[in-house]
Parts: C-alpha cells; sequence; structure tokens
C-alpha cells in the first residue's frame, strides 16, 4: 500500500518540484529589469544597452529551442532537467560579476539563457507524460509558476534589495537557491520508465517531422502563437497607452496593466485546467473548442479594452482577456500532445516555441509603428488588430475540430 501512495505521489511532487524550477526561471528573467535603475547608476548601461540585452536574450532562445526539442525526445528529460537548471542558476550567480554591457551580454543573455532554453520542451513533456488523466490540469499548475513569478517577483527582490543594498548580492543569492533546487532535483527525479536506448532513439529530427505531417498540431499551435502575439504586445504598450489615454501615473498604470491581467490570469487557469480534464475524457475535442472559443470572445474583448471610455472599462476588459488567456494556456501544449506519441513532444515543444518567439516578437513593433503614426488612435487600432488575429485562430481550430481527429492516449 505503501508503495502505491508514493508511485500515486510521485506525478505531483515531481510538479511540485518543475513548478519550483518554472518559478525560478521567471524570476531570473524578471532580476535584470527588476534591478536595472541600481545596475544602471553603478554600470553605465544605457537604455540603448539594456533593450540590445533583452533582444540578444531572445535571439539566443529562439536559436537554440529547436535543439532542446531534439535533445528532449532523445534523451532522458529526467535527467536533463536538473542539469540545466544547475547550470542557469550558476550563470545566475555569476551574472552578480558583471560590470559593464558586454558581460551582461554574455552572462545574462547568452550564459544564463542558452541553458533555460533547454527547459520548456523537456519539462512540458515530462509532466504530459506522468499525467495523462490530469494532463491539463498539471500543466496549468505547471504555467502558473508563470503568473506567481510575475506578481511575486518585483516585492521579493525589492525586500531583499533593501536588505542587503547589493544588486550583486541579489544574483548571487538567487543563483545559489536556484542551484540547491537543482541538486534537489537530481537526486529526486527518477529516470524516465522507458529510457531511450541507443538502439530505439528517435532520429535526430523525427520529432520535427512528426510535428509538421499533424494537422492537428499545426492548427493547435495557431492558438499558441496567437496569445504570445498578444502578449508581448500587450507587455510593451499597455501600460503607457493607459498613462497616456487616461492621463495616469505610468508607474501606477504599469502596476495595475500587469496586477489585473497576472492575477486573473493565475486564478482562472487552476480551474481551466482541471474543468478541461474532466470535459476532454467525454469529449476528445473540447480543448479545440475549448480555445477557439476563448479566442473568439477575446477578439471583442481586446476592441472594448482599446476603445474603452473609462479606466474600470478598460481593467475590467483586460481582467476578462486574462481568462481568454488562461483558457488557451491551460490547453495549447495538452491539446497538441494528443496529436503525438511520447517521444516527439519535446521538439513539438521547441518547433511552437520558435514560432510563437519570432512571429511574437513582431507584435511591439506592429503597436508601435501604428502608435508613431496614429497616437492613442494607432493603439485602439493595434489592440483591435491583435484580436483579430486571434479570431483566425478560433476559425481554424473549430473548423478542424468539427472534422473530428485523432486523439493519441
Amino acid at each position: 500500500m505503501s508503495d502505491l501512495i508514493k508511485k500515486s505521489a510521485y506525478p505531483w511532487l515531481l510538479l511540485a518540484g518543475l513548478f519550483a524550477a518554472n518559478w525560478f526561471y521567471q524570476i531570473d528573467r524578471a532580476l535584470f529589469g527588476i534591478m536595472l535603475v541600481p545596475i544602471q547608476a553603478e554600470t553605465g548601461l544605457s537604455d540603448v544597452q539594456a533593450g540590445l540585452c533583452d533582444t540578444v536574450l531572445f535571439v539566443v532562445y529562439a536559436c537554440l529551442v529547436p535543439l532542446a526539442g531534439m535533445i528532449g525526445d532523445r534523451f532522458d528529460r529526467a535527467r536533463i532537467i536538473p542539469v540545466i537548471v544547475i547550470v542557469w542558476s550558476v550563470m545566475t550567480a555569476a551574472t552578480g560579476l558583471a560590470g559593464g554591457f558586454l558581460s551582461f551580454v554574455f552572462l545574462r543573455s547568452f550564459a544564463t539563457t542558452s541553458p533555460q532554453a533547454f527547459y520548456g520542451p523537456s519539462a512540458y513533456a515530462l509532466i504530459a507524460e506522468h499525467h495523462e488523466r490530469t494532463r491539463t490540469a498539471a500543466l496549468s499548475i505547471h504555467q502558473s509558476a508563470y503568473y506567481f513569478g510575475l506578481l511575486t517577483s518585483g516585492a521579493i527582490v525589492a525586500g531583499i534589495l533593501g536588505w542587503v543594498n547589493s544588486w550583486h548580492v541579489v544574483y548571487y543569492l538567487f543563483g545559489a537557491a536556484g542551484a540547491a533546487l537543482g541538486l534537489w532535483l537530481l537526486f529526486f527525479l527518477r529516470p524516465e520508465a522507458k529510457p531511450v536506448s541507443v538502439v530505439s532513439r528517435p532520429k535526430l529530427l523525427a520529432g520535427f517531422k512528426a510535428f509538421f505531417h499533424s494537422p492537428g498540431a499545426l492548427v493547435g499551435s495557431t492558438a499558441f502563437v496567437a496569445i504570445v502575439f498578444v502578449n508581448n504586445a500587450y507587455a510593451a504598450w499597455a501600460p503607457k497607452f493607459a498613462a497616456v489615454k487616461f492621463g495616469l501615473d505610468p508607474a501606477k498604470a504599469a502596476m495595475s496593466a500587469m496586477f489585473y491581467y497576472n492575477v486573473s490570469s493565475l486564478a482562472a487557469i487552476l480551474l481551466v485546467g482541471w474543468l478541461s480534464d474532466r470535459m476532454v475524457a467525454r469529449y476528445p475535442r473540447f480543448r479545440m473548442f475549448a480555445m477557439a472559443g476563448a479566442l473568439a470572445v477575446g477578439a471583442p474583448v481586446l476592441v472594448v479594452f482599446g476603445h474603452a471610455s473609462s479606466v474600470f472599462l478598460t481593467w475590467l476588459s483586460i481582467v476578462l482577456f486574462g481568462v481568454v488567456r488562461a483558457v488557451v494556456e491551460a490547453n495549447m501544449f495538452a491539446n497538441v500532445f494528443d496529436q503525438l506519441p511520447s517521444e516527439t513532444r519535446s521538439s513539438a515543444v521547441g518547433a511552437m516555441s520558435v514560432f510563437a518567439a519570432l512571429f511574437g516578437s513582431l507584435s511591439p513593433l506592429f503597436v508601435g509603428v501604428l502608435s508613431d503614426r496614429f497616437g492613442t488612435s494607432g493603439f485602439e487600432l493595434g489592440f483591435a488588430t491583435l484580436g483579430g488575429l486571434g479570431l483566425c485562430s478560433a476559425i481554424a481550430l473549430s473548423a478542424f475540430a468539427c472534422k473530428g481527429r485523432k486523439v493519441l492516449p
């Protein structure tokens, strides 16, 4: 009986460990922005140089995540994850030694981001492997670490910074804590039940071939691309849009824009994950229909956000879109995993991430061009167009789901 309890508890303990790893991942990404003022004061880093650090970060991630997918499908994911958590945490600690632009580009944007690119493909696939009947709920809990990290990072880092009065020490502390978590994962995570032998190991591009030959996986991935496209533009421009349109204090506008969006997403994603797992057992196409319905609702909600006549209506609309985002993010990976065998799922995450990163990188520029040319009206047009992209994905998802699809166990 005790062995049975341990066996049934392991998938949830694994999820708890990966939730913690994902939380550290998000905090690590946020450290630079949160501490940018003291970093610039000490190092003389310009705004352009700070922006370039982020640009290099996203380029490095986009270049490496396809390789990460292939590695995750060919080797033991339960061994990949602890190693990369330890490596990126050591690099996080090393970032505390940075003294200028080149060192930040190397330590933060390259040395830390490189191992982080290998986390998602293996982590999502490993969770899916251990949670067949609770797949959406488990992936939702893991995804909630992203929102939780965004909501807690500012207060936690500000508290530590006020205590130690050194951005260097903050990097050292988070790096050490992350490395300790990685060591725990190294001893806790069990090797995968069916280790891939050299003979049976899939061919190098087999996972990508399976993904691109699966119409269901391709159509399902449009929801991921659409939501990333909206998220990137929202994060870049929503605070300024609200501040300019309603004459709000920029800091308060930024805080409200991030708080309402992420709190509603965090609250909704846990419920959506639980509900989706129960519904998909009866209706195998539920995940596709759920994402399609959410994106269809999200289109007019974004129009309301852009054209709202009051601050209250602006924040109310973004609370609603936070729920839309939660429905999509709870189901997007689980839905694609339904279309593919286990040994190709890491590659699927890698392929989806490349599309989302490259296409999503264009949305801040798109809205910025409209704003530069038309002012506030450009923002309104930009957010309405973002909703239109989601509507296109909703139509594709609905059309494919209505035809029926094969669902793998």
